[in-house]
């Protein structure tokens, strides 16, 4: 089943908080910049949520690369740099990320492992109770 399709009820932007998350930022990544996108939808008779975890290098890591940049400006400056790189070249206009081909969007997350950022994706489906849909 492609999660892509599913209509969002709402998107959360949070700080990432997942013991997983923790566990790496203590392992190796210490004082990193991190991000969750949480999207919940329903498909059919399912309910999704899909929940992708960033890990973009720290300040340290970034001043070791010799960069004065924040993290946060590391982070917007090279997703947009991997945007630009792989946008399609036949397509004109304004478009939201979704409406890239897919394999322009895969090429961007695979891209983005070279350049120190980790990604981790989680995707939970629930069937939809018949008390669910009253509420």
């Amino acid at each position: 089943m492609a999660v892509e399709t599913a209509a969002p009820d709402d998107v959360l932007l949070l700080p990432a908080v997942a013991s997983e998350l923790m566990a790496a930022l203590r392992a190796e990544l210490l004082l990193a910049f991190a991000a969750a996108v949480v999207v919940r939808g329903s498909k059919q008779e399912d309910r999704i949520e899909v929940r992708y975890d960033a890990i973009f290098p720290s300040l340290y890591q970034i001043r070791q690369r010799g960069l004065a940049l924040s993290p946060i400006s590391y982070a917007t400056a090279h997703m947009a740099a991997l945007f630009v790189k792989h946008f399609p070249r036949d397509l004109a206009g304004v478009f939201p990320p979704g409406a890239i081909p897919l394999e322009n969007r895969q090429a961007i997350l695979k891209d983005v492992q070279s350049r120190g950022i980790h990604i981790t994706t989680k995707v939970t489906r629930n069937k939809i109770l018949e008390e669910d849909e009253v509420e």
